[in-house]
C-alpha cells in the first residue's frame, strides 16, 4: 500500500458501505477520503487475537494517534462521521451523491498543474519519511521558476488588478 505515496498523481478513495481491515487501511493509503454517510469503518483483527500491521504507519499519519490507538484497540466499527471528525475521511455525502462527488472534487484538485502536485506529494512523502521541511523551499523555487508556473502567477495576478 506504499506504492500509493510514491504516484504522482493525488489518489481519491471514495468508500460505500463497509471498509474493515484491510478495507479501512486502502483507504487510508490514498491521498483523500470520500465517503457515503453509510459508510462504517473498523479494524476488527484486535478481537480476532492479532494487529494490522500492514497500514499502521500509514494510519498514524492520516488520523491523530489518540484516535488510531482507539481503532486499533478496541476493534470498534465507526459511523462515516466520526471518521469525518477523526480525519480518516475528508468529506461525508448522500450515498446517491458520491460518484459525483468524488468526481467534483477530483477535477478540483485537476485544475492544479500536475508538477506543483506531484511535488507537494513528493515533499510530504519525504518530510514523512523524516526530511527537514526546508526541502520544501528548493522544492518551491523550481516549481515557481517553471513557465506554466509563470503563466498562472501572471494570470491570477491580472485576475486580482481587475
Amino acid at each position: 500500500m506504499h506504492r500509493f505515496s510514491t504516484l504522482p498523481q493525488v489518489t481519491v478513495a471514495a468508500v460505500d458501505g463497509w471498509a474493515l481491515g484491510g478495507g479501512l487501511m486502502l483507504a487510508a493509503a490514498q491521498d483523500l477520503r470520500v465517503a457515503s454517510d453509510r459508510a462504517r469503518f473498523g479494524l476488527p483483527e484486535v478481537t480476532l487475537g492479532f494487529n494490522p500491521s500492514y497500514g499502521i504507519a500509514r494510519l498514524l499519519d492520516v488520523v491523530a494517534g489518540g484516535h488510531a490507538r482507539d481503532l486499533l484497540l478496541t476493534g470498534r466499527t465507526i459511523h462515516a462521521t466520526e471518521a469525518l471528525r477523526m480525519g480518516l475521511v475528508n468529506r461525508v455525502v448522500a450515498p446517491p451523491t458520491l460518484e459525483a462527488s468524488v468526481a467534483t472534487f477530483a477535477a478540483e484538485i485537476a485544475r492544479s498543474p500536475r508538477g506543483g502536485l506531484a511535488a507537494t506529494k513528493g515533499i510530504v512523502a519525504a518530510i514523512r519519511a523524516g526530511a527537514r521541511g526546508r526541502e520544501a523551499e528548493g522544492y518551491g523555487a523550481a516549481l515557481r521558476t517553471s513557465a506554466e508556473a509563470r503563466e498562472r502567477i501572471r494570470e491570477f495576478a491580472s485576475r486580482r488588478k481587475r
